[in-house]
């Protein structure tokens, strides 16, 4: 699912900075990890929450999860991810921007697209990016059909 977070990203918000798979910290984790040193404190980290991706630009934070079939359970991550972000010392630099959640699915049932939207977690689903590039060809291929023929 990283290629299609990366796709995305690359789609979307070219000159952003990224990471894959960030952790969390929840305040359990950081109750156990307190006192640890910073190798261990690191290594109990790849236990807390996850997302598939985030994304930062000067101004927006972008929490991303990609899967093939969305479920409410991706939805309630990325909004328990929206809270964790905000308290977590290690995204300090990015604790006055203001945050995206982003589904990135091929299948999207319609009651959850109604609960995503009431939450606001925008889905982006495969068809939907498959038919901007449709028709940005086709756009194209019609720029190229009106155009003068040369002689």
């Amino acid at each position: 699912m990283g290629v299609r977070f990366r796709s995305w990203r690359e789609s979307t918000l070219p000159s952003a900075a990224y990471r894959i798979e960030p952790r969390f910290w929840t305040e359990a984790g950081l109750q156990f990890a307190e006192g640890l040193s910073a190798r261990h404190r690191r290594a109990a980290k790849n236990f807390e929450p996850r997302v598939t991706g985030i994304a930062w630009t000067s101004h927006r934070l972008y929490l991303v999860i990609a899967t093939a079939a969305a479920t409410y359970d991706h939805a309630a991550q990325l909004i328990h991810a929206r809270e964790l972000v905000r308290v977590d010392e290690d995204y300090t630099e990015h604790k006055d921007k203001g945050i995206s959640l982003i589904l990135l699915a091929d299948k999207v049932e319609w009651p959850l697209d109604d609960f995503c939207r009431r939450h606001r977690i925008r889905i982006v689903t495969q068809c939907a990016q498959m038919s901007r590039a449709t028709d940005t060809k086709t756009d194209t291929e019609r720029t190229a059909a009106l155009a003068p023929e040369s002689p």
